[in-house]
């Protein structure tokens, strides 16, 4: 996964710098210049840490990556692109679940914290026990046989 979006951010990349037509004007060539330079950089950049297996650092590379396609998405609906948003959306989706794979976080599932609103313990499941050092409760001591026909 991160090859192939090292990779299709490198060929976007290249096709920027071969891009012919007259239809840039200074400013517009100014921007695919920055365009065509970010690009090279996050894509060599993912492939190195890939290499390296520097995990936390790769994640954190991928979520930067997934903001710049989100920021790209805002881009091309203010400036009425809107056949890119899909694509940046879905780019951005992809690195962004990658990283939090990567980082052992899983912002998909149910996190519990004890004493939050919401945290109940599965149904069905007993207590824990008590510590060892720490005698048995009265009604412990009977078999639950016994309990039943003489309750406490």
């Amino acid at each position: 996964m991160i090859i192939l979006g090292a990779a299709l951010m490198a060929t976007g990349a290249v096709m920027a710098i071969f891009a012919t037509g007259g239809h840039l004007n200074t400013a517009g060539r100014n921007y695919a210049d920055y365009f065509i330079t970010r690009n090279l950089a996050l894509a060599v950049m993912l492939l190195a840490l890939l290499a390296l297996r520097a995990r936390h650092v790769l994640a954190a590379l991928m979520t930067l990556t997934a903001l710049i396609q989100v920021l790209d998405a805002i881009t091309a609906t203010v400036t009425s692109r809107f056949g890119l948003v899909p694509i940046d959306l879905i780019f951005a989706a992809v690195f962004l679940f990658g990283a939090a794979r990567l980082s052992g976080l899983q912002p998909w599932r149910r996190m519990t914290h004890p004493g939050l609103p919401g945290d109940q313990k599965p149904a069905g499941r007993r207590p824990a026990a008590p510590p060892a050092d720490e005698p048995p409760a009265a009604n412990e001591l009977e078999p639950a046989s016994d309990r039943a026909h003489h309750p406490v």
